[in-house]
């Protein structure tokens, strides 16, 4: 059994270490992170996040089945209101440039 393990372990050591950085790392390929180029991180990460989230919301649309579940206007808003908001946050991180913060202010005569 132990000769089984190392082999699969030296066949694993094999792939990453030729692995072209040029293609996303295919399922079982493994690549350590300070090696793996950023954009291949990102495309492997994005595709993950990407699936995760898409069934999340697809299970959320499936909450309007009517012959299943009963839900107010109300409900429904909120739901889809809290939806949008997360997006809109999550896009505007992908600004070039860092957005400068604003100072707080605490208090102003009018």
């Amino acid at each position: 059994m132990s000769d089984v393990v190392d082999k699969m372990k030296a066949q694993a050591k094999a792939r990453k270490d030729t692995l072209p950085y040029a293609e996303t790392p295919k399922e079982g390929d493994t690549m350590d992170k300070e090696t793996e180029p950023k954009d291949v991180r990102f495309k492997r990460v994005a595709t993950m996040r990407m699936e995760s989230a898409i069934k999340a919301i697809r299970a959320v649309g499936r909450l309007g089945a009517s012959d299943r579940y009963e839900w107010t206007t109300e409900q429904k808003d909120a739901i889809f209101s809290k939806l949008s908001l997360e997006v809109r946050r999550a896009k505007s991180k992908y600004k070039k440039t860092p957005a400068k913060k604003k100072a707080k202010q605490l208090f102003k005569f009018e």
